[in-house]
């Protein structure tokens, strides 16, 4: 349980956090007791720190109460472990938004900056008719081991800020930027405009790609490492349990729960095999070797840097969302998952000590957001294995998804109804409802009518808090002191980016992620389980190893903290 009022501990974030306007003020700066102060953070280009790595790690829908109820579950040799004792534990890192989904979390990490401000206000968005992530760049192709191919790449050209990797490659010419992920999203951000590789998985092509705004060919040393043999090592093996009794004695569900996502026939207990799935190459991202493919990526690309050039390696871990998703955070699966990170992690940070030395590298870890409770897994069950910091932070335990495909059609029939039929709705891409062209050519009065419609019936949705009107928002966003649903919502949304309205759901209902519609869990909504991440940071030279700082945070901490490590002499 929190150490500090709850009083406190706002009125320390909301003075601390990066403002949602543009502003001059520059960010803030954690204290050693967790007060903040403001201090502008600049990457020094004289005399930059010679072939020091800093790593820059994001698990992928590791909730900070995850974090607060597990991490200390997990064994004294593993890599939390060492990342609580030899540096600084922060419980609670608050996102300022309510778009929680990966492509603005990453984006907001390395920028420091709300998705109002750096441009990246959902994972999907609807363009040219149909749904289309937000990096795609029609003008990019990927990139492959074997060379430049015909599909459509990937891009930062959406992001409308600076990141933390852009300012210390411009400081410091003779510094490395690697950033891999299984995610396009999660790779980009961490590697910025101009990285020396960005690779992510690319299920459809089962191989690890980048795009040509990064690179026209892969350097020698990575071909033999992300091949199709090497992938394909990965499928074959089974998922079987690391420690069947750990897990089985920590989770109170069983391995076969009700509301468990039975994805392309991947199953839903152990062993899980991903070669026997009818779509392995998508089923090899839920299974924790997707994750060490990463880090043993990361280390190969440490092994072909010239010693004396400082490194920063960003690699977001993927598996814990997509096993998170499938069968949720309570399930086998996500204990299993977080042990054999937990291993990785030690694994890892040992082969950075035999490369570089203690003194050599420093980490910090954070999540781009949270996740909530399977909808079958009810308050009493999950009651038995909770504690403070558990209930505290994700309070809300009785959840329910809301299928996109029923909102739309609600909104589809309140349209018709009002107009005639017609195709006055172009799409729902959770959160954001599209009008069709159609629909907006209309004169005012009937566009008045039609909106006033489709607001009315989509908020009677149980579960639907609120419709926003995306062009009716305010110009300036309220200051982090105000976390109420409007604010939220305000420092989500970029003007003339995304849909029409943004849905805003009710505590506990989230948007189905149709993996297999009606089975799994997700993320997305405004409540804590989804806005609070740990961030850990191991430095060197740490005046204070092993402190824990209770007081939420800002978001920002993150970049401040990375700056900080990437500034070192």
């Amino acid at each position: 349980m929190f150490r500090h009022s709850i009083i406190a501990s706002f009125l320390i974030l909301s003075a601390c956090a990066p403002r949602p306007q543009p502003s001059a003020e520059p960010p803030c700066r954690t204290t050693k007791y967790g007060q903040m102060h403001q201090n502008s953070v600049t990457i020094r280009a004289e005399n930059p720190a010679i072939g020091l790595v800093t790593v820059a790690l994001v698990v992928d829908q590791l909730a900070a109460w995850i974090a607060d109820s597990r991490l200390e579950l997990l064994p004294a040799s593993g890599g939390f472990a060492r990342l609580r004792h030899e540096g600084t534990w922060y419980r609670d890192v608050r996102f300022a938004y309510a778009i929680t989904e990966t492509a603005p979390g990453h984006a907001s990490l390395y920028s420091g900056m709300v998705p109002r401000e750096h441009g990246i206000v959902a994972n999907e968005l609807w363009t040219a008719g149909h749904a289309s992530g937000i990096l795609v760049d029609s003008t990019t192709h990927v990139v492959t081991d074997e060379g430049e191919g015909t599909e459509t790449g990937s891009s930062a050209i959406a992001l409308k800020s600076e990141v933390v990797a852009d300012r210390f490659k411009a400081q410091n010419p003779a510094a490395k930027v690697y950033s891999f992920s299984l995610k396009d999203r999660g790779a980009i951000f961490g590697g910025g405009q101009h990285p020396d590789l960005a690779l992510w998985y690319d299920a459809k092509l089962g191989r690890f790609v980048s795009s040509t705004a990064f690179t026209q060919k892969f350097p020698d040393w990575v071909v033999p490492a992300i091949g199709p043999g090497i992938i394909k090592q990965h499928i074959d093996q089974p998922w079987t349990l690391m420690d069947a009794n750990w897990v089985s004695g920590l989770s109170f569900m069983k391995d076969d729960q009700a509301g468990e996502a039975d994805f392309a026939n991947y199953g839903i207990v152990f062993p899980h095999r991903a070669n026997v799935s009818t779509q392995p190459l998508v089923a090899f991202r839920a299974n924790p070797e997707s994750d060490r493919a990463l880090l043993e990526l990361g280390l190969l690309a440490l092994d072909h840097t010239p010693g004396d050039n400082p490194v920063m390696l960003a690699i977001s871990l993927s598996a814990n969302d997509y096993i998170g998703h499938l069968f949720g955070p309570h399930s086998w699966e996500a204990w299993d998952e977080l042990r054999r990170l937990d291993a990785s992690l030690a694994w890892f940070f040992s082969e950075l000590n035999r490369r570089k030395g203690t003194a050599r590298w420093s980490v910090v870890l954070s999540a781009d957001h949270g996740v909530l409770p399977l909808p079958e897994v009810g308050r009493a069950a999950a009651n038995q294995r909770h504690d403070g910091h558990e209930s505290g932070l994700c309070a809300q335990e009785l959840t329910e998804r809301l299928l996109p495909a029923n909102l739309e059609k609600t909104a589809r029939e309140a349209a018709n109804k009002t107009l005639g039929k017609g195709e006055w709705i172009a799409a729902l891409i959770d959160p954001y409802l599209y009008l069709s062209d159609k629909a907006k050519s209309l004169d005012a009065a009937r566009l008045v009518s039609l909106r006033g419609a489709v607001t009315a019936a989509l908020e009677k949705v149980p579960g639907v808090a609120q419709m926003f009107d995306t062009t009716a928002l305010p110009s300036i966003c309220p200051t982090y002191a105000d976390d109420s649903l409007a604010a939220l919502v305000c420092r989500s949304v970029q003007p003339g980016r995304g849909g029409d309205y943004f849905i805003a759901l009710k505590p506990g209902y989230f948007f189905d992620t149709s993996y297999v519609p009606g089975f799994g869990t997700s993320h997305g909504n405004t409540e804590l389980c989804n806005r609070s991440v740990p961030l850990l940071v191991r430095g060197l030279n740490q005046s204070n190893p092993g402190k824990v700082v209770d007081f939420p945070q800002s978001f920002g901490l993150f970049r401040q903290q990375l700056e900080e490590l990437l500034s070192r002499r």
